[in-house]
Order: structure tokens, then C-alpha cells, then sequence
């Protein structure tokens, strides 16, 4: 089976005041992402105040994260993945001595408290602990290959959204 891992720096806080704010700016900026109708409707929904509904929501709730100006990041080094691909980056960092590891992104904290997103596997590093995240990647280049690229490129996604001044949420979608 593959995985892939869909990477963004945004306004976490953004994200969070979207779910069920009723925004029409908002939903007029869904309209502009030009969704399918099911999925632009399930956004809208989203938007509205409905609850999400676990794992069949993770696509509408990416689509949310564009439509309030989420950057989407290179994952090239994670999409397609097999499973055993984290395991391994996460091995070769510690290996490496790094304290960082690629599943503490992906398997975190949702985006909000709402029920149904403790179903939907997507992470968020706060804006605030985005630095001390980042700082964990310190040595990172002590990773050998074929890793080294993929824990350079989950370190980028920290620097990246450092840069911006905004957190970083990640979606693991099967």
C-alpha cells in the first residue's frame, strides 16, 4: 500500500477559526479553489459548522487548509511511500543522533478539538514550537543515504514554515 505525506505551512490558528466560522469570504474562496461539487460541498459543510467524519474528511479539511492560504511544501521524498519508509528515517536519524523524528509531524495533534479529527491523521506543529522542532534536526546531515534526503526534506518543511512565520500541519493520506 502506498502512503503519501501532504505537507503545508499555514496559520494554524486560521485553520482552527475556519471550522464551522460561516465565513462567506471563505466559502467564496473554496468556490475559487474549483473543487469537484462533492468536495467543495463537503468543505462548505466544514465551514459551516458540520463535524467532520473521520478519515473521509482529510481531503476536504487539505482543501480548508488552501483555501486559508496553506503553502503546500515538497514531499517528493514522501509520496508515494511503503510504511516501512518512516520507520526507516526515523532509524537513521536516531542513528545519526538526531533527537528529530518524521512521525512526530505526522502523527501529532490535530488542528482542533472538533470531534471526528481525532480520526483524520493530519498533525500540526504550532507556530511557537516550530523552532524547537526544527533545532531537533540539528545533525541532520549525519543521516546516510538513501535517507538523508527525505529527513533533509521534513527538516525543510520546519524551516519553511519558520520562514513564513506560520505552523506546519501534514496530512498522511493512504
Amino acid at each position: 500500500m502506498a502512503f503519501f505525506i501532504h505537507p503545508y505551512a499555514v496559520r494554524i490558528d486560521a485553520v482552527r477559526g475556519a471550522l464551522g466560522s460561516a465565513s462567506a469570504p471563505l466559502l467564496r474562496r473554496v468556490d475559487a479553489l474549483g473543487l469537484e461539487p462533492a468536495a467543495q460541498l463537503r468543505v462548505s459543510q466544514l465551514i459551516q459548522g458540520e463535524p467532520p467524519r473521520g478519515d473521509a474528511d482529510a481531503v476536504a479539511l487539505e482543501h480548508l487548509v488552501r483555501a486559508v492560504g496553506g503553502e503546500f511544501l515538497d514531499n517528493s521524498q514522501w509520496a508515494p511511500f511503503k510504511s516501512a519508509w518512516m520507520v526507516d528515517v526515523d532509524a537513521a536519524l536516531q542513528a545519526a543522533g538526531v533527537q528529530a523524528r518524521v512521525s512526530s509531524l505526522v502523527f501529532g495533534s490535530p488542528p482542533s478539538p472538533i470531534p471526528g479529527l481525532a480520526d483524520i491523521i493530519v498533525s500540526t506543529t504550532e507556530h511557537d514550537q516550530v523552532a524547537a522542532a526544527l533545532a531537533r534536526f540539528d545533525g541532520w546531515e549525519r543521516v546516510t543515504e538513501p535517507e538523508r534526503e527525505a529527513a533533509a526534506q521534513a527538516r525543510g518543511w520546519l524551516a519553511r514554515a519558520l520562514a513564513a512565520g506560520r505552523g506546519l500541519i501534514t496530512f498522511h493520506i493512504w
